[in-house]
């Protein structure tokens, strides 16, 4: 059976052995070996100064809209909804914005309008796994003075100019859930090369304080439990090798339907890790149908934010075209690492019969 996820994990009796270490010294929790572990194995990977553990890329986001001092926020409509809430559960003023409907991004044109109206407070998501063009994001940030935090959920694995996403001078949030190139079960990292922010941080995801109870700023439980820090301290050892197959899967999808689908845009000088691959302009109901009768997963993102009920309360006339046509419009479909050369030929073959 085809699934739409599939993540490669550790070796079992890896996980079973720092289980019982962990259950021998009675620290499940509270930033103990597995979690330093993680975030070190995670801070050499991406080559950034600075990593802080959190229980998810939501809590991460909420953590450094907060930290950053993030007050009017623009944030793109087309996102999971974290990126949103990050801005609202801070009490936040935010902005939506459309996207380019080729790269699934803000465009760096529509970056700069916004910053000559005066908002400079930026959640750019990394969507599916492409990046920005972050020479051309520089040059923005330092003329308009930018605010700008990663969504970087998606982008685990990505690379600018052969730096990974992570160490490209930004703050950024990943993801380890389950659908990740990448997975903790649970989990999130923020990678930073900005000491006083990674002090804050450290603060911040342990109720605001550090062993005195006495709280200087306004924090949570920002903490990754020892069980989650196993299985992602063990899945870096085997990371590179799962990120391979990822995109060899991906590239012999794009081969096997380049003549009949178009594809998300890569920004030039990214390579993507693909989180997900996604059809543009396809008639999703016909194809749903078709994939249903084969028995082929599939899934549609995202629903813009200016379409949710919560947002349309106060947002009911919003219109961002693109946002809403690339929803209308495109589908993802299977490529994960352990897809077997069988079954891209079926969903290949299935895809050009339709």
């Amino acid at each position: 059976m085809i699934r739409l996820f599939d993540p490669i994990l550790p070796d079992v009796e890896l996980i079973k052995s720092s289980v019982d270490e962990i259950f021998s010294t009675g620290q499940l929790t509270n930033f103990g070996k597995y979690c330093c572990l993680f975030e070190e194995k995670v801070r050499e990977f991406v080559g950034c100064k600075y990593v802080i553990s959190t229980p998810s890329c939501d809590t991460a986001l909420k953590m450094c809209v907060y930290a950053l001092g993030m007050k009017k926020i623009v944030i793109p409509t087309f996102t999971f909804n974290s990126t949103w809430m990050a801005s609202e559960w801070n009490a936040g003023m935010f902005f939506l914005s459309d996207i380019d409907s080729e790269t699934l991004l803000i465009d760096l044109n529509t970056i700069e309008n916004y910053a000559k109206k005066g908002w400079t407070d930026f959640i750019l998501v990394n969507v599916f796994g492409n990046m920005y063009d972050i020479d051309s994001l520089n040059f923005l940030k330092n003329k308009y003075n930018l605010n700008i935090l990663f969504d970087s959920a998606h982008s685990f694995g990505s690379t600018y100019k052969d730096i990974k996403s992570g160490n490209l001078g930004y703050t950024e949030c990943f993801s380890f859930s389950a659908t990740k190139v990448i997975t903790s079960g649970e989990g999130g990292m923020i990678c930073t090369n900005d000491f006083a922010l990674y002090e804050k941080l450290k603060y911040i995801r342990n109720y605001g304080f550090q062993g005195d109870y006495n709280s200087i700023y306004r924090g949570c439980n920002g903490k990754m439990s020892e069980m989650n820090a196993i299985v992602g301290y063990h899945s870096m050892n085997i990371f590179e090798d799962v990120l391979i197959k990822k995109r060899n899967v991906v590239l012999s999808l794009k081969e096997k339907l380049k003549n009949k689908f178009r594809f998300q845009k890569i920004t030039s000088g990214v390579q993507s890790c693909y989180k997900d691959f996604i059809l543009l302009e396809v008639d999703y109901p016909c194809l749903s149908k078709v994939f249903q009768d084969k028995q082929i997963p599939h899934k549609r993102y995202f629903l813009p934010l200016h379409k949710q009920d919560e947002i349309r309360r106060y947002m009911q006339d919003a219109s961002f075209p693109n946002a809403e046509k690339v929803y209308n419009s495109s589908v993802c479909i299977p490529a994960h690492a352990k897809l077997t050369t069988e079954e891209v030929e079926k969903i290949c073959t299935t895809l050009n019969n339709i």
